[in-house]
């Protein structure tokens, strides 16, 4: 089998790997995965909770806006937007920005001699520099209460996976936007729905003025320049990466823990009111895995049953979660807090080898983690991997 060689591979086709392809201007790059593979997966009457302008990527000399989008097709700017919306911005943006796109999944990386040996499903890539930009979906946590493996128990990300739930028995454990989205929706497909929450449920406020609303708006931008973090001064940190960047560790996951509390936007309030049994202040000891059920023994000492559970317990970057990166290469990267230690170009210890998205969290911040981050990433990485190809 021949080997292709390029200068950039990028493992992950959602907003912040297609952003650093569309950067690599001037350098051979490629970028692997199914396009927007877990925005695909959303509900398409999911209402995302950034603004319109916060979801716009941005390719260099300012091209590929959301503003160039609907000027071309004549799309109206609507609000809330929702995942088709974005899908169809950002297909568009792939088409015209985007040199290079290979739908097919990452196998294995490795290294030999100074390039990237990375497999796919279809072929095999020499690269000089390696991005990763895997997003969120890969980091899912693991309660400790589960000790079973069992196909009945799935991350509450999982949304594709509601057609089969009709009269099911369905257990969501979280308090958070993913876990009551998951009531919600398995709600609608015909579910018996049971959300246990540890703490009271959290229904963010929809302080959003109406259009017409010039001064209100301008003063609730200036509160809430971020959506989705809060509250207003620290939410101010999110939009300076580099600032976040220079505090000490602790002080970073201190600010990131505040400005990312736990809560659900107040659209779903709706759809679970007298459709889900919400049980709050209470938590799962353990899961037993019978043949027939699972059954989940709470904190409160009382026992109930399901025919799934559904996880949204929130992220953790663990390195161990990209199997597709040799242990050798993984050996080679520096780990602070569990996090990729990261320089201001995003490289890590194993220079040409970058982490852009999610990973890159715990230097730069909550900002990493939203749309709104991915342009600010694609022209920093791709500068710092130009300086090391020279």
């Amino acid at each position: 089998m021949a080997t292709n060689v390029v200068d950039v591979a990028i493992v992950g086709a959602g907003p912040y790997g297609l952003a650093a392809a569309a950067h690599c201007v001037g350098l051979r790059s490629i970028v692997f995965g199914p396009a927007m593979s877990t925005w695909r997966r959303m509900q398409p009457d999911m209402q995302l909770r950034a603004i319109w302008d916060h979801m716009t990527l941005h390719a260099p000399a300012g091209r590929g806006t959301l503003a160039e989008w609907m000027a071309e097709t004549g799309t109206p700017k609507k609000e809330p937007m929702t995942p088709p919306d974005f899908l169809s911005y950002v297909d568009w943006f792939r088409e015209h920005y985007v040199p290079c796109h290979d739908g097919a999944e990452v196998v294995s990386v490795t290294k030999v001699g100074d390039a990237f040996r990375v497999a796919t499903t279809t072929g095999v890539w020499s690269a000089r520099a390696l991005v990763v930009a895997v997003g969120i979906t890969p980091f899912p946590v693991r309660p400790s209460f589960v000790t079973v493996e069992d196909d009945r128990i799935s991350p509450a990300t999982d949304r594709d996976r509601f057609d089969d739930l009709s009269s099911a028995a369905v257990i969501v454990v979280g308090g958070g936007q993913a876990a009551v989205e998951a009531a919600a929706y398995a709600a609608r497909a015909g579910a018996k729905v049971t959300l246990l929450s540890r703490s009271d449920l959290h229904w963010f406020v929809n302080r959003r003025p109406k259009e017409h609303q010039r001064i209100r708006r301008w003063l609730y931008r200036l509160a809430y320049p971020e959506q989705g973090v809060g509250p207003p001064v620290i939410n101010r940190l999110v939009s300076h990466p580099d600032l976040y960047a220079s505090l000490p560790g602790q002080s970073r996951d201190r600010l990131t823990a505040r400005s990312l509390r736990s809560g659900a936007s107040p659209w779903l309030e709706r759809m679970v009111k007298d459709k889900v049994d919400i049980r709050e202040g209470v938590a799962v000891s353990t899961v037993e895995a019978r043949p027939d059920q699972l059954v989940l023994h709470l904190s409160d000492g009382s026992v109930i049953g399901a025919d799934r559970l559904l996880l949204g317990t929130g992220y953790r970057f663990a390195l161990d979660r990209l199997a597709f990166l040799d242990p050798a290469i993984r050996s080679r990267i520096a780990i602070r807090d569990s996090w990729p230690v990261l320089d201001r170009a995003f490289r890590s210890s194993e220079r040409r080898l970058a982490f852009v998205g999610y990973p890159a969290e715990g230097t730069f911040g909550p900002f990493c983690r939203f749309v709104r981050g991915a342009s600010f990433s694609a022209v920093r990485v791709t500068a710092g991997l130009r300086t090391a190809l020279r």
